[in-house]
């Protein structure tokens, strides 16, 4: 009966081991078949920011994610000084597109002193954001905070690399108002507003709260004179989503698009949107849209320029059909658009 009981049990052992040891082997399977960059996020509560770090400990903790950034152009100058702000260990690194915009070659330097060359990913100059990518593990990435959590009056501080010359910088403040939308690059943006100091070079850099975790990249200073301490920053739950789509699939994914190239005109006082290009097989050309046509109305918005376009489209979706009314030849052709995924 001994002799039962212990063979019985022998085979429990057997049939235990056989499952937890094929359930091993199935989940490391899964994990090196779907390989993906890992972002590190805080998971803060909601209750507002208190904090008993010190500046020079926010610092500690945030410096060494923020990088500063030269890029050339062809004719081998350096034309262009920022910033940026690591996202993963293994060299992604997060900045303004309008940084590395028409340049060719893009040197990072580390908080410790080292350069690397670095490879543009993508770009999203809709965002005005831009992945890089340098051949360097073992760094250490921004932490992304919850910037849905943010109030105004919180504590916000500002790393990055002003003039192009003083990289490392830090200049702290408050978060002085949220969803502020402003029009950068052609694009209407909702931003956040600090008045911690922000200067040329500062952008694609960082602004921290007071747990020195990222709440958002440093995008612009308002400037004028008489205008002091004016600073926004892409929220950091909006730039993550972008980057991480930019670093996956090199596009940002579900966006509408026409699919044309388009320069504004002034024609006799007045602007006037014209189609420089259409793309192969894009919403414009099965539309019947064709180069030198003036958009004049888009779903029953008057447009003059680029802008008054972004604005009639950033509420539709893919697959949306919408009257577009063009003037071609001094004829106004009306036609019907069912917009399209953007891709890379």
């Amino acid at each position: 009966m001994k002799v039962k009981i212990k063979i019985i049990h022998l085979l429990f052992l057997v049939i235990g081991l056989s499952m937890i040891f094929g359930y091993l082997g199935s989940y490391l399977a899964l994990q090196l078949h779907h390989k993906s960059v890992s972002i590190p996020i805080s998971h803060t509560s909601n209750m507002p920011q208190i904090s008993t770090n010190s500046i020079q400990d926010i610092v500690r903790k945030a410096s060494q994610s923020v990088v500063e950034i030269k890029a050339k152009t062809n004719n081998n100058h350096y034309t262009s000084n920022g910033s940026g702000v690591i996202v993963s260990t293994d060299g992604y690194i997060a900045t303004n597109n309008h940084v590395v915009e028409h340049t060719t070659d893009v040197v990072v330097k580390l908080y410790n002193g080292e350069q690397y060359d670095a490879t543009i990913i993508a770009t999203d100059p809709k965002t005005d954001l831009a992945v890089l990518k340098i051949d360097k593990t073992d760094l250490i990435a921004a932490s992304f905070a919850d910037s849905g959590n943010l109030a105004v009056g919180d504590f916000a501080m500002a790393i990055g690399n002003p003039l192009g010359t003083l990289g490392g910088t830090v200049t702290d403040g408050i978060i002085s108002a949220l969803d502020r939308e402003l029009i950068l690059e052609n694009e209407p943006m909702n931003l956040l507003q600090t008045n911690a100091q922000i200067n040329q070079g500062n952008s694609g850099g960082g602004l921290f709260n007071a747990n020195g975790e990222l709440i958002g990249i440093v995008v612009a200073k308002t400037t004028g004179k008489g205008i002091e301490g004016i600073g926004f920053a892409i929220p950091s739950n909006d730039a993550l989503e972008i980057i991480e789509q930019l670093i996956e699939k090199g596009y940002v994914a579900n966006r509408p698009t026409i699919g044309v190239r388009l320069k504004t005109l002034n024609l006799q006082q007045e602007q006037a949107l014209f189609i420089t290009e259409v793309f192969p097989n894009s919403a414009a050309s099965e539309a019947g849209l064709q180069v030198n046509d003036q958009i004049i109305k888009f779903n029953n918005q008057p447009i003059r320029n680029y802008l008054d376009l972004r604005f009639s489209i950033r509420d539709l979706k893919i697959n949306d059909t919408v009257e577009v009314i063009v003037l071609r030849d001094n004829k106004e052709v009306i036609l019907q658009l069912t917009l399209k995924e953007a891709t890379k």
